[in-house]
C-alpha cells in the first residue's frame, strides 16, 4: 500500500511537469514585445539642402543671400561631400533648420592652415574686434571653393593679387579695417611684379603671397615676419639668388643678417619696384 501510495505521488508530479512546461512558451507568446528603438533620423544630404538652397531668390530675414547653386557646389573642392561635414551642427537637425548656424570650423579638416591663420595680422585683428579682416571664406570663398592649381580659383598664382586687392584696394575696406598701409593694391598692380603677372601672365613672378606667406601674414613690425627689415633680403633670395649671394659678401648683407638697422635694402619698395629698379643695385 505505502509503495502504491509512493508511485502515485511520482506519477502526479511527472503530469504537474509536463503540463507547466506546455504552459511556459504560451506565457512567453503572451507577454508584450519590449518597444523597438526609435530610429535615429538620418543626416541630410547635400541634395536635401540643395533642394531648397539651389534658390538664387533664397534669402535671410535681413535680406541677404542664402542661395547656393548646385552645380558651383559640384565643381568646388568640397563637392563630394555633404553640407553637414562643415555645417555639423545640422547633422542631427530638422528641417527647415533654423536660420542662426554656428561658425564653420575649418581646423576640423585644415588644421595647420588654420593653425598659421592664428598667428597672421589677420587673426589679430579678428580678435581686437575687427569685422573687416580676412578669414578663411574672404580669400578662398565659400560654396565654390576650388583648388590653388585651378585657373578658376581665387588663390590660383595669377588670381592672387586680384584677391589681396578686394580688401587692401578698397578704400572702403582700408578705411573700416584701419589698414595703416592703406592701398598697396594699385601700385604693386603697376610694379614690375605685378605687370609681369597681370600683363606676361608669368607665373614664376612673385605674388602677395610670396613674399608675405599664405596663411600665417605678419606685419612688418613682427620680427619673425617674412618683410620684417631684417627678413627681407632672405625673401627677396628666395628669387633673386644671385643677387643674394652677391648682397651677402656685402657689409650690409652680413649685417642684415644680424639684424643691423642701417643697411641697403628693398624695404618699401615690394609694391612699387619700377622696370628700372633692375639696373639699381641692391
Amino acid at each position: 500500500m505505502r509503495t502504491r501510495g509512493i508511485f502515485a505521488v511520482l506519477i502526479l508530479t511527472w503530469a504537474l511537469g509536463l503540463t507547466l512546461s506546455a504552459r511556459a512558451p504560451q506565457a512567453a507568446a503572451a507577454a508584450p514585445a519590449a518597444p523597438a528603438p526609435a530610429a535615429e533620423t538620418p543626416a541630410p544630404t547635400a541634395d536635401d539642402c540643395l533642394a531648397c538652397h539651389d534658390d538664387a531668390t533664397l534669402k535671410r530675414g535681413n535680406g541677404t543671400s542664402i542661395a547656393v547653386p548646385k552645380a558651383a557646389f559640384a565643381a568646388s573642392v568640397h563637392g563630394a561631400m555633404n553640407c553637414v561635414d562643415c555645417h555639423a551642427d545640422l547633422a542631427k537637425a530638422e528641417l527647415p533648420h533654423a536660420e542662426k548656424l554656428a561658425k564653420v570650423d575649418c581646423a576640423s579638416c585644415h588644421d595647420e592652415a588654420v593653425t598659421l591663420y592664428k598667428q597672421s595680422a589677420h587673426a589679430a585683428a579678428r580678435a581686437g574686434g575687427s569685422a573687416e579682416a580676412a578669414t578663411c571664406a574672404s580669400c578662398h570663398g565659400m560654396h565654390d571653393i576650388k583648388g590653388a592649381k585651378d585657373p578658376q580659383s581665387r588663390t590660383y598664382h595669377l588670381n592672387v593679387a586680384a584677391t589681396c586687392a578686394s580688401c587692401h584696394g578698397n578704400k572702403d575696406v582700408i578705411a573700416k579695417g584701419h589698414i595703416a598701409a592703406g592701398d598697396v593694391a594699385t601700385p604693386f598692380a603697376d610694379s614690375i611684379h605685378g605687370r609681369a603677372l597681370s600683363r606676361s601672365g608669368l607665373v614664376v613672378a612673385p605674388t602677395c603671397s610670396d613674399c608675405h606667406g599664405p596663411h600665417d601674414i605678419r606685419r612688418k613690425s613682427d620680427p619673425a615676419s617674412r618683410v620684417a627689415r631684417a627678413n627681407v633680403p632672405a625673401t627677396c633670395g628666395k628669387c633673386h639668388e644671385g643677387i643674394a649671394h652677391q648682397r651677402h659678401r656685402r657689409r650690409g648683407g652680413r649685417r642684415a643678417g644680424r639684424g643691423g638697422r642701417f643697411f641697403p635694402t628693398a624695404t618699401g619698395s615690394g609694391h612699387t619696384l619700377s622696370s628700372t629698379a633692375r639696373d639699381t643695385p641692391l
